[in-house]
């Protein structure tokens, strides 16, 4: 009956964004190198056994024999570069880091998050920072905003998409705007950036 109510409530439906990498949606992140990199490496035995475990393990194992690739990015007429690029829809990132804190499905906007470093060290350096949520504040990492993301790399660099591998550089990320109806609680999502139908 709650349910019901919810859903027959006209102040309960909201219209969200997406994103699009390729040609394929996604609601949360996609990630451009290392993560998709490591994503492919997961042993899939080991992640029935171990879960997430089976991730952070093969995130270390990569990163000893990672050499990072530069990433260019062309982003509203500006050129970017980076070793790591994370673009999100939404802040949740593998359920215990949030790589882009900004990031909102109310918001029609991409978020970007492009890390710079060049050595393993940087990247640990990095992952402790995301772990106490610093990570925006440290020398080598820029976040901005966008509609849009014209992402390509000297390799043919992988591509996930919430926690999926879709494809390799170069690549087109972009917002699609009021892509979807959301039924939800009120206050739920941000007050002064609700979009009702």
């Amino acid at each position: 009956k709650d349910i019901v109510d919810l859903i027959s409530r006209n102040d309960s439906r909201y219209r969200i964004h997406v994103a699009k990498a390729g040609s394929r949606y996604y609601f949360f992140t996609a990630g451009i190198g290392l993560d998709a990199e490591i994503i492919e490496a997961v042993d899939s035995e080991l992640k029935k056994q171990i879960g997430k475990g089976a991730f952070w393990l093969a995130g270390f194992a990569h990163l000893v024999k990672w050499n990072p690739t530069p990433i260019n990015l062309l982003i509203d007429g500006k050129t970017y570069q980076g070793t790591f690029v994370i673009v999100g829809k939404s802040f949740g990132y593998g359920g215990t880091l949030s790589l882009t804190p900004h990031a909102r499905f109310d918001d029609d906007m991409l978020d970007v998050c492009i890390f710079s470093g060049t050595s393993k060290l940087q990247y640990i350096s990095y992952l402790a920072s995301c772990l106490n949520k610093s990570q925006l504040d440290r020398k080598g990492v820029t976040y901005l905003k966008t509609r849009r993301v014209d992402a390509s790399s000297v390799v043919s660099l992988p591509v996930q998409a919430d926690g999926e591998v879709i494809g390799n550089l170069p690549m087109t990320f972009e917002v699609i705007p009021d892509a979807l109806t959301m039924v939800v609680p009120p206050g739920v999502l941000r007050q002064d950036r609700q979009i009702k139908i």
